[in-house]
């Protein structure tokens, strides 16, 4: 839920350290969603892409084709995980 000037931003002191450690296997995109929440913005097109925006100005983005598989996480412009082809 926002605010009248946007989303509020996330607390990065909670989230990055669960998601680093959910991203250490391989990540459903529910257990992403419990730890970051509703997405702030879907800016995908083709697939979701959606954006998390952080309290330290940066956001988080992942990408899923089907809400349960994910492709990427990227954090501040660094990839911080991507699906292995298979």
């Amino acid at each position: 839920m926002g605010s009248d000037f946007g989303p509020i931003p996330l607390d990065s002191r909670k989230v990055i350290p669960e998601l680093t450690k959910a991203l250490h296997t391989t990540p459903t995109f529910d257990e992403l969603s419990r730890i970051l929440g509703e997405p702030h913005f879907d800016i995908g097109s083709g697939i979701h892409v959606y954006v998390y925006t952080l309290d330290k100005g940066t956001s988080v983005t992942v990408g899923t084709a089907d809400k349960k598989t994910v492709l990427y996480v990227d954090r501040g412009g660094e990839r911080l995980y991507q699906k292995k082809a298979e």
